[in-house]
């Protein structure tokens, strides 16, 4: 049984305002009837590769061991057909590789001074997720949709226009750092080594094309399994899977409609295909998809976070207390000075109620805010006008370390732990 109202689960499209940073997973959670915790699941950048859904590496053994018999079965059947299809997935690949050429010709690319909203997600991102060279375009499509390819560095991301539109800030951040988690996890190479994927509109002559058939209905278990790897990814990115949710369930019915989708009813869609004939259907179903479908998706995506609480339970039930530290200015009008940093929020700006007051006219009213958040200060940009630097890189969220120089405006802050000798 469904342990949630409607009212709980109709917040779900509006997690991004909720004023408890929990509040709108732990809905998600109950709806699917998911173990829900104290407080947040612990992820960690650095640890990203480790979050690989559990099933990806079989799924990848049964692809590359499909693919090999497949080549096998032709050569024995004929030197000529064994060429043929080595042939074939030589073609492939090279359309795929091909495919990043035109999104690099035809797109616009993000860069601090185009698509400027855009920059400070995919700057802060390939530094957090410490990926390759990655080059984030934008181009025009109807289509709710992104996608990332490349075989080395610079790695390409191409984010369509109706999705840009259509997301809101987190949930841009949440598909972003989707389409990086697909080129930390590798999934763009050994897609490159499985002949190419997502080239069905390729036209072959017989019986290569029947070959390339068998060959894409074998890989798609392991796409399936990458979407929900890096479905992990988009969670870390945005630091709430019910944002992540939100994100995927606007792919799936469109920007003007998610607004009516209730997830109580997503849970029930999900308990009616998993109880009697209904689970088998629901398998056989997804066996000539590429993407898992929206309820699958969700239900991975929250037993991941439930079983990231359930790994920790200790961590979420008694939060570690946040250390000293303080704010230095090397000098300013006030000469130097420094402001001890609390647990809770602190609103930083030119505003007379703002908590550290900067008289700096290039400082916005309400400039940054910086709190700590489950084991760190997090420094979060407010939508100030001339941006937020930390160590020069402009961010609109950064996790603060000892000694880091927080610049905005005319002012240098440098961020220190511990208390003043």
């Amino acid at each position: 049984m469904i342990k949630t109202t409607d009212r709980m689960a109709s917040h779900l499209h509006h997690s991004a305002a909720e004023p408890s940073p929990d509040f709108g997973t732990q809905v998600a959670l109950r709806a699917f009837s998911r173990p829900v915790g104290e407080g947040q699941p612990k992820f960690q950048d650095r640890r990203l590769t480790s979050y690989r859904h559990p099933h990806e590496w079989l799924a990848l053994c049964v692809a590359l061991a499909a693919v090999l018999a497949i080549v096998v079965v032709a050569s024995l059947l004929a030197a000529i057909a064994g060429v043929a299809v080595l042939a074939l997935l030589v073609v492939t690949a090279v359309v795929t590789r091909l495919k990043t050429a035109q999104q690099l010709a035809r797109a616009a690319e993000v860069t601090p001074t185009q698509f400027a909203h855009l920059y400070p997600i995919v700057d802060e991102l390939r530094h957090r997720f410490a990926v390759p060279d990655t080059r984030v375009f934008v181009t025009q499509s109807a289509v709710i949709n992104a996608a990332a390819s490349g075989w080395h560095a610079p790695y390409v991301i191409v984010l369509n226009s109706a999705l840009v539109d259509a997301l809101e800030f987190d949930e841009l951040k949440s598909v972003i750092g989707h389409e990086m988690g697909h080129i930390a996890f590798g999934h763009t190479r050994i897609g490159v080594l499985l002949g190419g994927v997502g080239t069905g509109a390729l036209v072959l002559p017989f019986p290569l094309n029947v070959v390339a058939a068998v060959r894409n209905f074998l890989v798609l278990w392991w796409q399936r399994c990458t979407e929900m790897s890096a479905d992990r990814a988009g969670i870390l990115a945005c630091g709430r899977v019910s944002t992540a949710i939100s994100a995927q369930v606007k792919l799936s019915v469109g920007p003007t409609l998610h607004g009516y989708v209730n997830l109580a009813d997503l849970a029930q869609q999900w308990l009616d295909l998993h109880s009697g004939l209904g689970r088998v259907e629901a398998f056989v179903s997804q066996l000539g998809e590429s993407h898992p479908f929206l309820i699958n998706r969700i239900q991975a995506m929250l037993d991941f976070v439930s079983q990231a609480e359930a790994d920790a339970p200790d961590a979420a039930l008694e939060p570690p207390r946040p250390p000293a530290a303080r704010l230095v200015a090397a000098g300013d009008e006030r000469g130097a000075w420094e402001h001890t940093v609390g647990r809770g929020p602190l609103l930083a700006g030119r505003s007379r109620s703002a908590d550290l007051r900067l008289r700096d006219r290039a400082v916005s009213r309400r400039h940054f805010e910086l709190a700590w958040e489950l084991d760190g200060y997090v420094i979060r940009d407010l939508g100030s006008n001339n941006g937020t630097f930390v160590n020069g890189r402009r961010v609109s969220s950064a996790v603060l370390h000892d000694g880091d120089v927080i610049q905005v405006g005319f002012t240098d802050l440098q961020f220190t732990e511990g208390t003043p000798e």
